[in-house]
């Protein structure tokens, strides 16, 4: 997490997009620490308010249009916390371009820091000085410009926005789902009645799990799948992997990196079992000894004479 609005800001026009839409997230942590009233529209209000404090202009809403458009094109690639983010933040941006089109952001932004109800009243006073329907129409003039600049981004940049993220969110989202698994394993564990009948011991289940929740806050908070960020989830994936994991948390780790030769051969021989191992060290005939392929059926022979 960065440490100011302006920060998040600035993310967003360096581009690094998964770091601005962490800025809800932010809020929200900020908002229970002052212990003001947290809401979606307290945090919607405090996007708008801190965005227009720090210089919002139209290459701002230019570089988020890059977002808006892969997300119409990869509809699911944003889920979850980001994509509540994403809608969150395209609420306050329409607001943004609304107010900052009528030059009323010169007059939020002239006030000190403030807490959320200010900021509440603040925005409020601002959209009373319109009548609904001149509100509306001000606000439809802006989404159109901006659903116009969505539309007119080059394939190019998507292509080059979708390599840069699309990596990260997918582990991401793995490990989120190998968690929500595992935690659910778990509870059912703990809440399903036994009858008397022993439970098949797992002693190391609870420690896979917390294993993978610190593999879950690791990788949420990175942006970038790098060469750093794959070494460390091999790290992760290592230790799970000498932690006999259960079959069906097998699928998220490889996953999560896909297991070496080496490492799908062994698998191989433990889903065969030992008797893979009684044919390979069967004994051999002695080197030297000739080996008669009819002596089975000539002592049959002898048996029956």
């Amino acid at each position: 997490m960065l440490k100011s609005h302006a920060q998040y800001v600035e993310a967003l026009r360096q581009g690094n997009y998964l770091r601005f839409l962490e800025w809800p997230r932010f809020i929200a942590g900020a908002c229970r620490s002052n212990k003001d009233n947290l809401d979606a529209d307290a945090i919607l209000n405090t996007v708008i308010f801190e965005w227009l404090r720090n210089g919002f202009c139209q290459k701002d809403w230019e570089k988020f249009a890059i977002l808006s458009a892969l997300v119409e094109r990869e509809s699911t690639i944003l889920q979850g916390n980001l994509n509540y983010a994403f809608i969150s933040i395209t609420g306050a941006l329409y607001q943004c371009m609304f107010f900052h089109s009528n030059r009323t952001h010169e007059s939020i932004c002239a006030k000190e820091t403030i807490n959320i109800e200010e900021i509440h009243l603040l925005l409020k006073e601002n959209h009373e000085s319109y009548t609904n329907t001149e509100f509306e129409s001000a606000l439809k003039i802006q989404t159109d410009l901006y659903a116009d600049c969505v539309r007119k981004i080059p394939v190019e940049e998507l292509e080059k926005l979708f390599t840069q993220i699309i990596q990260m969110i997918k582990k991401r989202y793995e490990a989120n789902e190998y968690l929500s698994c595992i935690e659910e394993v778990i509870t059912r564990q703990k809440s399903t009645p036994t009858n008397g009948e022993a439970v098949p011991a797992d002693p190391l289940q609870d420690t896979r799990f917390i294993i993978v929740n610190k593999l879950v806050v690791y990788l949420n908070g990175e942006m970038e799948f790098n060469e750093g960020v794959q070494g460390e989830i091999k790290i992760y994936v290592g230790r799970l992997r000498g932690m006999q994991p259960a079959p069906y948390e097998q699928e998220f780790i490889n996953r999560l990196v896909a297991p070496t030769l080496v490492e799908k051969t062994i698998g191989a021989v433990k889903a065969a079992g030992s008797s893979f191992f009684r044919f390979v060290i069967s004994p051999a005939p002695a080197r030297g000894k000739a080996v008669d392929v009819n002596a089975d059926e000539s002592a049959s022979k002898i048996a029956m004479g």
